[in-house]
C-alpha cells in the first residue's frame, strides 16, 4: 500500500492555538464527564446503603430509632406538650400512652408518685442565697403539681397542716410550706380537667396541728386570708382540739370546695379502675355571692351531674379518716434498712459515685419492698397482705435523707435534687422495670420526677397487663407459669422499645458557686470600705483635736475654770442647759489628756472654724 504523498497544507500558528485550545476542552470534559462517573458511583452507594442501615435501625426492638406508632383503637393520654425532648421519654409515637385497663384492680395498677409533692412550691432562692440551705434537704420536686403531672406524676404525696385559723396548709417535717391544701388541689385538678383520660390520686399522711396562723418560705401566698379571724388575739379559747373528726372536717370542707371526691381508704376495697374512676370523676363548681366555690354534684350518685363537669377529669383524694389522715399505702419505711445518699462509714462512696455500694443497696431495699412476702407488719418490708387495710404498697426509689447525710451533703455542696441528677437514679429505675426486676408495683414513690418522670410512667404504664393494649390477652394466658409476651406478639414489656433517658444537670452545685462568689465579693468590697475609711478617719485624734480646740476658745474668753469656760460657751451656743455644757467639757478634759499621752506632736487642724469670742 503505497503511502499518501500528497503534500500538507502547511499550518500556521493561529491553527496551532486553535488546536491546542479544542483539546484542551476535550481534556475538561473528559475530567467532567470522569467526576459525573464517579459521583454518580458514590451517590448510587449512599442511596442503597444508608437506607438499608436507617431501616435496620428503625426495626429494631432495642434501637433508640425504634417508636412503633400507637393502635389507634385504643384510647390513650397524649402529652399536651409532645416536644422532642419530651417524645423521647415515651415509648409510642407521638407521646402516646395507653389507658389503664378498666378491668384492672386498682390495687395492681401502677402509679408514679412524686415524693412530697408540695415541696415543690418551695422557692429556689432566699434574698442573696439562692438554693438555701433549709431547702436543700427539703425540696424534692421542681414545679407546682400540674407541672409535677406534666412531668408524668400520677399520685400526690400530701402532707396537710391545719393551723389555728381553720386554714389547711402543707409541711414537710419540720419545715412548713405556705401554700394552702386548696391550691394545690386547685392546681391538679386543672391538670385533670386538661387530661381527662387520666386518673391522678392524692394520698395524705401525717397531719400535723398548729397554734400559729401564719408560717414561712412563701411571701406571695395567703395575704389577707386572716381578715376575718379576729386577729388571732384570742387564740386560747379558739385553740383547735387535735381529733379524727376535726382532720376529716377540714379536709372534706376544701375538697366539697373544689368538687373532689374524698375517700376513707376501705371505700377502695375491691375496685377497679373504671369504678375508681367513676368515683373520682369530677364534679363541676360554681361560686356563689361570697365568691366561694361550691360543689353541685361531689358525690356523683345523680347521673344528672354528669353533665355538669368542668371538660370531664379524675381526682381522687384518700386517707384512714384518723387524727393523722393516715396513708392508705403500706410506706415500707422501715428504718434499719434505709438507704442515703451520703454515709458516714469510712469505705462507703457517695451516691454519685457510680461504683458506690448504696447503689446496691436501694436496689436490694425497693425489690423488697415489692417482692418480699406479703405482710402488715410495718416493721417489714414487703406488700401488704390485707388490701382492705392498705389498698396500696409504696416502693420509694430515693435516697432517704436523715440529719448525718444531710450534712454530708450540704458539705458536698449537693441537695436532693442534686443527689438524685448526679446519681441517675430515676434512669436505673426506668432500668428496673423494662428488665422486669418488680413482681408488682403499686406506687413507685420518686423524687424529681422532671427528671425521666415520664419514663418512669411509661415503662409503668407498658408493663404487661396494665393497659388495654395487653391486659385481655395477658389475662387469658397464664402470664405467671412461663408466659412470655412475644410469642403473642402484644405490645408490652420489651417488646417495646425502652425509653430514651435524659442525664439531667445538677442545680444546687452552681447555686453554691454562685452564692459562695456573691458573699466573697461582698466581704472583699466590705474590708476594702472598711480599710480606706480608717485610713482616713482616724477618731481618736478628730476626738483629740476637737477637745483642744474648745479648751483654747474656753480660754480665749478669760476663763479660768472649765466651769466658767463652760458658761461663755453656754451663751455663745445658746445650750438650755449650763450643767450639760460643763459635763461635756470636763469628759472633753479626760479625753484630751488621754490624747495626748498617745499623740503629743499631733498639730492636726481643726475640723471646724471656731467663733471669736469677745
Amino acid at each position: 500500500m503505497k503511502r499518501d504523498t500528497t503534500p500538507k497544507p502547511s499550518r500556521t500558528p493561529s491553527d496551532d492555538k486553535r488546536r491546542r485550545s479544542a483539546c484542551g476542552d476535550r481534556k475538561h470534559s473528559l475530567t467532567r464527564n470522569r467526576r459525573r462517573q464517579r459521583g454518580c458511583h458514590h451517590g448510587s452507594f449512599v442511596l442503597l446503603v444508608l437506607p438499608a442501615i436507617l431501616l435496620a435501625m428503625t426495626f429494631s426492638r432495642h434501637s433508640i430509632f425504634w417508636m412503633p406508632s400507637f393502635p389507634l383503637a385504643v384510647d390513650a393520654f397524649l402529652h399536651n406538650s409532645c416536644s422532642s425532648d419530651v417524645a423521647k421519654q415515651f415509648q409510642f409515637a407521638d407521646c402516646y400512652l395507653p389507658d389503664l385497663a378498666d378491668d384492672l384492680p386498682l390495687t395492681e395498677a401502677s402509679f408514679l408518685m412524686s415524693h412530697d409533692s408540695a415541696t415543690g412550691y418551695l422557692k429556689r432562692t432566699s434574698g442573696l442565697l439562692t438554693n438555701g440551705a433549709t431547702n436543700l434537704y427539703t425540696k424534692t420536686q421542681i414545679g407546682d403539681v400540674y407541672r409535677q403531672l406534666n412531668d408524668g406524676a400520677r399520685a400526690l404525696d400530701v402532707r396537710p397542716k391545719l393551723l389555728s385559723n381553720g386554714t389547711v396548709v402543707l409541711h414537710h417535717g419540720a419545715v412548713p410550706i405556705a401554700v394552702t391544701l386548696e391550691r394545690l388541689v386547685g392546681d391538679a385538678r386543672k391538670w385533670a380537667v386538661d387530661n381527662p383520660d387520666e386518673l391522678v390520686l392524692i394520698l395524705h399522711s401525717n397531719f400535723e396541728y398548729s397554734s400559729s396562723s401564719s408560717s414561712s418560705n412563701d411571701d406571695d401566698e395567703n395575704d389577707g386570708d386572716d381578715d376575718d379571724k379576729d386577729g388571732g388575739d384570742d387564740d386560747n379559747d379558739d385553740a383547735i382540739v387535735p381529733s379524727a373528726d376535726t382532720t376529716v372536717e377540714a379536709l372534706a370542707q376544701v375538697y366539697a370546695n373544689m368538687g373532689v371526691t374524698y375517700v376513707e381508704c376501705s371505700d377502695l376495697y375491691g375496685l377497679t379502675v373504671s369504678e375508681a374512676k367513676e368515683l373520682a370523676a369530677l364534679s363541676s363548681v360554681t361560686n356563689d355571692d361570697d365568691g366561694n366555690d361550691n360543689d353541685d354534684n361531689h358525690n356523683n350518685d345523680n347521673d344528672e351531674g354528669d353533665g355538669e363537669r368542668s371538660g370531664g377529669g379524675y381526682l381522687l383524694a384518700m386517707d384512714r379518716h384518723d387524727i393523722y389522715a393516715g396513708s392508705c399505702a403500706k410506706q415500707n419505711w422501715v428504718e434499719d434498712s434505709l438507704v442515703t445518699c451520703y454515709s458516714n462509714e469510712d469505705d462507703v462512696l457517695s451516691c454519685t459515685d457510680r461504683k458506690s455500694i448504696q447503689h446496691k443497696r436501694l436496689k436490694d431495699y425497693v425489690l423488697a419492698s415489692a417482692n418480699n412476702e406479703p405482710t402488715d407488719d410495718n416493721n417489714e418490708l414487703g406488700p401488704p397482705a390485707s388490701t382492705y387495710y392498705y389498698p396500696f404498697n409504696e416502693i420509694q426509689t430515693l435516697w432517704q435523707v436523715d440529719g448525718m447525710s444531710a450534712a454530708l451533703g450540704v458539705s458536698h455542696f449537693s441537695s436532693i435534687i442534686d443527689d438524685n441528677t448526679k446519681s441517675h437514679l430515676n434512669a436505673r429505675v426506668v432500668d428496673w422495670i423494662y428488665d422486669d426486676a418488680f413482681d408488682s408495683i403499686s406506687l413507685l414513690v420518686a423524687d424529681h420526677v422532671r427528671l425521666n418522670g415520664n419514663a418512669l410512667t411509661s415503662v409503668l404504664r407498658n408493663r404487661c397487663g396494665q393497659s388495654e393494649l395487653s391486659y385481655d390477652q395477658f389475662q387469658e394466658n397464664d402470664q405467671r407459669d412461663g408466659y412470655n409476651h412475644d410469642n403473642y406478639n402484644i405490645p408490652c414489656g420489651t417488646s417495646v422499645g425502652k425509653p430514651i433517658l435524659r442525664q439531667g444537670k445538677p442545680l444546687s452545685t452552681l447555686s453554691f458557686f454562685a452564692t459562695a462568689l456573691v458573699c466573697v465579693v461582698i466581704g472583699l468590697w466590705i474590708a476594702v470600705v472598711l480599710a480606706h475609711y480608717r485610713d482616713h478617719h482616724d477618731h481618736a485624734k478628730e476626738v483629740e483635736t476637737l477637745g483642744r480646740d474648745l479648751q483654747t476658745a474656753i480660754y480665749q474668753c478669760g476663763c479660768s475654770s472649765s466651769e466658767e469656760g463652760a458658761q461663755a460657751v453656754v451663751h455663745r451656743c445658746g445650750c438650755s442647759s449650763s450643767e450639760a455644757a460643763a459635763m461635756a467639757v470636763d469628759e472633753l478634759d479626760i479625753i484630751v489628756v488621754i490624747g495626748k499621752s498617745r499623740s503629743d506632736d499631733s498639730k492636726k487642724a481643726p475640723l471646724i472654724p471656731l467663733p471669736q469670742i469677745d
